[in-house]
C-alpha cells in the first residue's frame, strides 16, 4: 500500500514507511523489490521520477537518489523554506525542477543541481491559497498550476 508513488519506464516505483519499493509486472500480477531504504522516505509528500527519484520528504525539503543511493543534491537560495510540498516535477530534458509549495502559496523553480532559479506567485496571494497540483509542458515552455478549481497558465 505504497502512499507515495510515481510511473517510470515500465515500473512504479512506491513509497512505504521507509521503504521505496519497485513493482514489476508478472503475468497477471505485480511484483515488489525493495529499491531503497531510508528514513528520508518515511512520511514522504511526493514523487517524481526522471532518471534520478526526487523524494518531497516529511521535514520539507527535496532529496534526490539514483540506483538506489542518495545524491548530493540539496535545495539552495530559497528566501523561505519549502513548507508544506506536495508535488516535483522534472524531466531528463528539462533544466529545473520545479516544486508546489501550497504552504508558501507558490512554485519553485531550482537548476537540477538544486540552487534556486525563482518562484511563481501571484500577485494578490489569496488567490493561490488552495494550491492542489501543477505540471509543466514536455518542452519546458508552459507551466499550469491548479487552485482550488482554477487552472493558471504562467510562461516559462
Amino acid at each position: 500500500n505504497p502512499g507515495v508513488f510515481d510511473v517510470y519506464l515500465d515500473f512504479i516505483y512506491g513509497i512505504s514507511n521507509d521503504t521505496l519499493l519497485k513493482y514489476k509486472k508478472s503475468g497477471d500480477k505485480l511484483v515488489d523489490s525493495v529499491w531503497a531504504q531510508s528514513s528520508d522516505f518515511a512520511g514522504a509528500q511526493g514523487m517524481h521520477i526522471s532518471y534520478n527519484i526526487y523524494v518531497l520528504t516529511a521535514e520539507n525539503d527535496l532529496v534526490s537518489y539514483t540506483t538506489g543511493k542518495k545524491n548530493t543534491f540539496a535545495l539552495e537560495g530559497l528566501d523561505k523554506p519549502l513548507n508544506a510540498p506536495t508535488s516535483v516535477k522534472t524531466e531528463a530534458s528539462f533544466d529545473n525542477v520545479y516544486i508546489l509549495d501550497p504552504g508558501n502559496n507558490r512554485v519553485v523553480v531550482a537548476d537540477n543541481e538544486g540552487r534556486f532559479v525563482k518562484q511563481f506567485r501571484h500577485d494578490k496571494e489569496d488567490e493561490w491559497s488552495t494550491l492542489r497540483a501543477m505540471t509543466v509542458s514536455r518542452d519546458e515552455s508552459t507551466l499550469y498550476v491548479l487552485n482550488g478549481s482554477k487552472i493558471f497558465k504562467i510562461d516559462l
